[in-house]
């Protein structure tokens, strides 16, 4: 029997009866936990990561998910303030049997993922035709916001252009939904999967379009 892992945002095997893996080793000495618990945790966000694309399909106040490793882990999920009973139907059933139902926490947000997938969308297209250097653009689920890290060369050419484009104007709260800062020296093109290594805050993934 194999115990497939979701680790540092790849599959990672490790035999259920034998030694923990090398992966589960630094997640155990990183979080002072025990073998069986970072077994649970990496199950339980298996369960999650399947729950989510399901709610995602379905249930359009739902927004997102990402874990939080300390002080305690919990795993997220994210819904829209204006959620009603209906939006937990599945949940509820869901949470009635596996794992995720000891680390699940609910958080309430302001922007939809329908929201920030269009203030996503609408970033990148003015960046795309106006912008030759390096750029990301990606939603954080933990901020609720989407971020765009571009070159502080154009930093204030690139907000001007927004503003100026009346893309800003047509977003949500006129670009509430949008933070531009300087691009800092995170990871380039790199997809996490929402594995136990991920670091809280580590975003859930990264929206790339051009290579530093």
């Amino acid at each position: 029997m194999h115990n497939r892992l979701l680790l540092a945002g790849s599959e990672v095997l490790a035999t259920s009866s034998g030694d923990a893996s090398i992966e589960e080793k630094m997640y155990m000495e990183e979080f002072n936990v025990s073998l069986d618990e970072t077994r649970s945790r990496n199950n339980a966000i298996e369960q999650a990561h399947a729950l989510s694309d399901i709610l995602s399909a379905n249930y359009a106040n739902f927004v997102d998910m990402y874990t939080e490793h300390e002080p305690d882990f919990k795993i997220v999920f994210t819904y829209k303030k204006n959620s009603s009973r209906i939006d937990f139907d599945l949940l509820n059933e869901y949470l009635k049997s596996g794992e995720l139902s000891k680390y699940l926490k609910i958080r309430y947000v302001k922007y939809s993922s329908e929201e920030l997938k269009r203030t996503k969308d609408a970033t990148l297209n003015v960046l795309n035709e106006n912008y030759a250097r390096g750029f990301k653009v990606y939603i954080d689920p933990i901020l609720n916001k989407v971020v765009a890290e571009v070159s502080p060369v154009e930093q204030t050419q690139i907000e001007m252009n927004l503003l100026q484009s009346g893309v800003k104007s047509s977003l949500p709260d006129g670009s509430g939904s949008l933070i531009i800062k300087p691009a800092e020296d995170t990871p380039k093109f790199t997809t996490w999967g929402g594995g136990l290594l991920v670091k809280a805050g580590t975003p859930a993934s990264w929206f790339c379009c051009k290579e530093w």
